[in-house]
C-alpha cells in the first residue's frame, strides 16, 4: 500500500552500507537489511524488518527500534536505539500488527516506558540473517533464533546490579492485555487483544494473541506495569498498556528465554513451544531454520559473477517466501472470520491487490506444494465469513479494491494446481462477481473507511447496471471498473472449469467493460449519467491505468488504434526523465507495462525496459526496494525479471519474455507437479548485453516472446543468446496473445 510517488524524489538518497557477507549457499546471500530504509515514510520505503522466522512463519522476530503502528514498522535502519525485541505479525508497513509480544533486557532501575528505555547501538554490532539475529548494545548482547510460532532468545548482561527482562503484553488502547509472573516455574504467561487495524473490520471479541515465556534461570523477583505505573512485587495485571518484568541475581551474566505463541490458547502456546523448541539449544534451532531457508531458496539456483545481484535476488526470494503466513497450529486454527477455532490448515495475510500480479504466480513455481492449502484457506474464510477477503489482516479490512482472490484461485486452477474444492471456489468467486455488497449504492467505499460491512467489490451494483462504476457514486471508480473486469475474466475461467458455460459467457462479456471508460487515449471516469469525470484512480494516475486490461490485451490494442499506436504510447511512458510520472515501479498497477512491447511486435523494447528496471529500482542496500515490499510483490517482480519471463495475465498460462540476467538459472519443479528442472541459459549475458539475439526451447528455435506454463513445469532448457544491440527481428512478428 503506497501513497502516490512524487516524480522528482526517485534517487536523491541512497543508503550506502554494503553487506560484505557473501558465501556459497543461497541463504548466505540474503541481506535482511534490504528494505529497512527509504526516502519517504511510506511511498519510498520497503517496510521490511530483519525478520527471523521460518519460511511462511506465523510470527516474525525482529529488533524493535520504534513502536510499530500502521505506517511504521518495528525496525527502521536510521533509528539509533534498540527498545526491545518483538514477535510481530505486522505484514506490511501500511497494515496493522496483532497479538504481538516484546522483550527488553535491562540492569539497574527498571524502566518499562518505551520512550525512556532505548539503548544506543551500531549496525557494525549487528548480525542479520533469516535464521539468526545478534546485536551488542550498551554492554548488553542479544541473540535470537526462531521456528514457525516460537523463538529462543539469549541475553548477555553487562554485570551491573539488578539484571532484568521486561515483557510487554499489550499496547493498543481499549484492547486490554493480561500478564502473569510465575516465579515458581520460571515463566511469564500472557495475552493481548491488540489489533491495530480493528477499525477496518468486524469486532472479534474472542481474539487474543497468547504467549508463554520460560527462562533457563529462576528469577528472584519481579513486578508488573500498567500504563505509567510500575508495581514491584505485583505478579498479575490486566488492562491497557500492560506488562511485567522479572529480576535475576546480580551475578547473572546470561539468561535464555523460550517464547511460544498462539492465537488459540495459552495451552496451545505451550504446546507450540514444546513441539518447536523442546530444549535450550539456540545453536541447533539456528541451524535447523537455516536449513529450512536454504531448502526453500534453493528452489531457484542462479549462476553469475555479480555478487550484489545474487544478494538482491536471494533477499527477494526470502521476502517472497514470508507470505502468506502460516496461520494454523498443528491441525487447528483460529479464524478471524467467525471468531472461532477450527480443524485444518490455514494461511493468512494476503496482500492480494499487490500480490496477485507476480507473488502468487511465483509461489506456483517455488512453493507449489503449499498453493492448494493457500487457496483452501481463502475458501475457508469465505465459508466462515460469507465473502472472500480482499486484504485479511487478519480479518476483513476493506483495504484496496477488486476481489483478487478470484485471480489467485483461477491462476492456480489454470496452472494445474487443483487440490481444492472447485465448486466452492466457483460459488465464492461468482458471489464476488454478481452479488453487490450490503448497502452498495448507499456508500462511497472510501479507502480505510471505518467498518460497516464486508466490502467485496464496492460499486458492483452500478457496474452491473451501467457497465462501469460511476465516479459520482463510488470512490476510485476508474480503477474499480478496470479491476472488476479483470477479475470477471478470472471468475469466467472457474465458471468454465465448473461446467457453467452460460456464466462463462456472461462473465467474459463483463470482462470487456474496460472499454466503457476509454476516452481520448486514456481510461477516464464517468458519472452515472454517462458524462465524463476527473480522477477515480487508486494509488496512481491515468498513465498508470492506461493498460490495465491484462485479460484482453489484443482487444485493448485494437481499441487504441493498433500495435503501432500502442507502441507509440508505451514509448512516451518510458521516455527518460519522464517515466517516473508515467511508469511508477514503486507501485503495482503498472508493473506489467515493460512487457507490453512484446504484444505489439517490439520485444527488444521490453528487454531494454526490464533491464533498466532491474538495474535502477533494486539495490543491495537498506534503501534497496523502490517502494513498499507489499508481502513479496516487489521481490517477485525482480525474481521473474532476472529469470527472463513474467506472468502478465495471471489466470492464463502465458508468460512474456523479458531480459534474462543470469548465465544460468535452474528452477526446481516439485509437487503436485512431477519432479523436473527448468533451466534458463543466457549466453553472453551482461549488464551491457541485455538484448535477445535468438532463443531456443529444448533445442528448437523459439521465435515468439512468449512461453507457456506447461513448458516450464515439464522441465527442459530455454537458451538465449544475448547481445549489446537489439535484434529487432527476433519475436517481432508475434501476434498479441
Amino acid at each position: 500500500m503506497k501513497k502516490l510517488l512524487p516524480a522528482a524524489a526517485a534517487f536523491l538518497i541512497l543508503a550506502i552500507i554494503p553487506t560484505g557477507l557473501f558465501a556459497r549457499e543461497p541463504v548466505d546471500y540474503v541481506n535482511p537489511l534490504i528494505g529497512t530504509e527509504g526516502i519517504l515514510s511510506i511511498s519510498l520505503y520497503g517496510g521490511m524488518n530483519p525478520a527471523v522466522t521460518m519460511p511462511f512463519g506465523m510470527i516474525q522476530w525482529t529488533p524493535m527500534t520504534n513502536l510499530n503502528r500502521i505506517g511504521q514498522c518495528p525496525y527502521r535502519y536510521r533509528d539509533k536505539k534498540i527498545i526491545g525485541f518483538i514477535g510481530t505479525r505486522q505484514p506490511a508497513v501500511a497494515m496493522g500488527d496483532y497479538g504481538n509480544v516484546s522483550l527488553m533486557p535491562g540492569a539497574g532501575e527498571v524502566e518499562h516506558r518505551f520512550d525512556k528505555r532505548g539503548i544506543k547501538y551500531s549496525h557494525q554490532d549487528e548480525t542479520t540473517t533469516p535464521y539468526y539475529y545478534e546485536v551488542e548494545f550498551g554492554g548488553f548482547r542479544a541473540e535470537l533464533a526462531a521456528h514457525e510460532r516460537s523463538s529462543i532468545m539469549r541475553f548477555h548482561f553487562p554485570g551491573r546490579d539488578n539484571p532484568h527482562l521486561i515483557v510487554d503484553a499489550s499496547r493498543e488502547p481499549a484492547f486490554p492485555g493480561w500478564i502473569e509472573v510465575d516465579l515458581a516455574n520460571s515463566r511469564v504467561r500472557g495475552w493481548n487483544s491488540d489489533r491495530y487495524s480493528h477499525t477496518l473490520g468486524p469486532p472479534l471479541p474472542n481474539f487474543k494473541g497468547y504467549f508463554v515465556i520460560e527462562f533457563d534461570k529462576p528469577p528472584t523477583g519481579g513486578g508488573t506495569y500498567s500504563g505509567e505505573t510500575l508495581s514491584e512485587g505485583s505478579f498479575e495485571v490486566e488492562g491497557d498498556a500492560a506488562g511485567a518484568y522479572v529480576v535475576f541475581p546480580d551475578d547473572t551474566r546470561e539468561v535464555k528465554a523460550r517464547i511460544g505463541t498462539s492465537l488459540i490458547s495459552l495451552d496451545q502456546a505451550e504446546k507450540n513451544l514444546r513441539t518447536e523448541i523442546p530444549d535450550w539449544d539456540l545453536e541447533a534451532l539456528k541451524d535447523s531454520t537455516r536449513r529450512a531457508w536454504n531448502e526453500q531458496l534453493s528452489r531457484v539456483l542462479v549462476e553469475g559473477d555479480d555478487e550484489d545481484m545474487k544478494a538482491i535476488f536471494y533477499t527477494a526470494m526470502y521476502h517472497a517466501h514470508l507470505y502468506p503466513r502460516i496461520f494454523s497450529e498443528y491441525g487447528r486454527y483460529y479464524s478471524a472470520f467467525d471468531d472461532a477455532v477450527h480443524e485444518g490448515v490455514s494461511y493468512n495475510d494476503y496482500s492480494m491487490w499487490d500480490t496477485f500480479r507476480a507473488e502468487h504466480p511465483l509461489l506456483i513455481l517455488t512453493a507449489s506444494e503449499r498453493v492448494s492449502d493457500m487457496v483452501t484457506s481463502l475458501l475457508q474464510m469465505y465459508r466462515e465469513g460469507g465473502w472472500l477477503p480482499k486484504w485479511p489482516n487478519p480479518t476483513y479490512s476493506g483495504i484496496m479494491i477488486g476481489s483478487h482472490a478470484d485471480s489467485i484461485i483461477a491462476d492456480a486452477w489454470v496452472k494445474g494446481i487443483r487440490d481444492f474444492d472447485l465448486d466452492l471456489a466457483y460459488e465464492a468467486t461468482r458471489k464476488n462477481a454478481l452479488q453487490p455488497p450490503d448497502g452498495d449504492r448507499d456508500k462511497r467505499w472510501g479507502d480505510r473507511d471505518p467498518w460497516t460491512s464486508v466490502e467485496s467489490r464496492g460499486g458492483l451494483g452500478w457496474y452491473l447496471e451501467l457497465g462501469y462504476v460511476p465516479a459520482d457514486k463510488t470512490a476510485e471508480s476508474v480503477s474499480r471498473t478496470l479491476e472488476f473486469a479483470y477479475d470477471d475474466f478470472c471468475v469466467a475461467q472457474l465458471a468454465r472449469a465448473a461446467g457453467h458455460e452460460d456464466d462463462y459467457e456472461t462473465l467474459m462479456e463483463h470482462s470487456r467493460n474496460y472499454k466503457n471508460l476509454y476516452h481520448k487515449g486514456f481510461m477516464r471516469g464517468r458519472n452515472a449519467d454517462g458524462s465524463w469525470a476527473r480522477g477515480g484512480f487508486t494509488e496512481g494516475l491515468k498513465w498508470h491505468y492506461m493498460f490495465l486490461a491484462m485479460q484482453d490485451i489484443p482487444g485493448l490494442i485494437d481499441l487504441m488504434g493498433g500495435p503501432s499506436q500502442v507502441e507509440d504510447r508505451l514509448d512516451k511512458i518510458f521516455l527518460p526523465y519522464i517515466q517516473l510520472a508515467r511508469y511508477n515501479h514503486a507501485n503495482e498497477p503498472s508493473h506489467h507495462y515493460p512487457y507490453l512491447f512484446d504484444y505489439v511486435g517490439a520485444p527488444w523494447k521490453t528487454q531494454r525496459e526490464v533491464a533498466h528496471a532491474l538495474d535502477t529500482y533494486y539495490w543491495n542496500r537498506p534503501f534497496g526496494i523502490y517502494g513498499n515490499e507489499d508481502c513479496g510483490q516487489m521481490s517477485a517482480w525482480y525474481i521473474f525479471g532476472t529469470l527472463g519471463f513474467y506472468p502478465v495475465t495471471p489466470g492464463t498460462d502465458l508468460y512474456a519474455i523479458g531480459s534474462p540476467r543470469w548465465e544460468k538459472a535452474w528452477i526446481e519443479i516439485g509437487p503436485p507437479y512431477p519432479a523436473a528442472t527448468f533451466t534458463v541459459i543466457a549466453k553472453n549475458q551482461s549488464k551491457r548485453n541485455v538484448y535477445v539475439q535468438s532463443a531456443a526451447l529444448n533445442g528448437k528455435p523459439l521465435d515468439s516472446p512468449f512461453i507457456r506454463h506447461r513448458w516450464i513445469i515439464e522441465g527442459g532448457e530455454l537458451v538465449f543468446t544475448m547481445g549489446p544491440r537489439p535484434n529487432k527481428k527476433w519475436g517481432s512478428g508475434a501476434a498479441a496473445q
